[in-house]
């Protein structure tokens, strides 16, 4: 992200990068329940150093912005990496180009300027802060 990122564009990269490192995770899916999801990204935003990069997200008890941000998601227009697809009690992360043919670490790089590896951390985070029956591994 060049410049000044906007709210959306740091939403997007959030978004973005929490799916690939959930995907880089072997997750499949992780529950829908608003609370628990809302909780478990607080709580591992709070912890990862790079947050400080998207001042614009800033989740608390009072709002829902992991919910938001995984709602917009789909709809995010560019160059997004990966996307959260809701799937009845699930949200699932997915890749929006053929991995097979274009380098996913790169390309989360290059559109949220941090490394597949720290989006792979707060997934870990996330996912360390949710019950084992809420996250679906693959």
């Amino acid at each position: 992200m060049d410049g000044k990122p906007s709210k959306a564009d740091q939403e997007t990269a959030v978004a973005a990068g929490l799916a690939a490192g959930c995907i880089n995770l072997g997750i499949s899916a992780v529950t829908s329940a608003v609370g628990d999801l809302e909780s478990a990204f607080r709580r591992a935003w709070q912890s990862w150093p790079p947050a400080v990069r998207f001042p614009a997200v800033r989740p608390d008890m009072t709002n829902k912005v992991l919910v938001r941000i995984m709602h917009a998601s789909p709809r995010r227009r560019g160059a997004v990496v990966a996307e959260w697809q809701p799937d009845g009690p699930w949200w699932i992360p997915t890749w929006r180009f053929d991995a097979d043919l274009y380098d996913p670490g790169e390309m989360l790089e290059e559109n949220t300027g941090l490394p597949s590896a720290d989006w792979t951390e707060l997934a870990e985070r996330f996912a360390g802060h949710l019950d084992e029956d809420q996250v679906r591994r693959c």
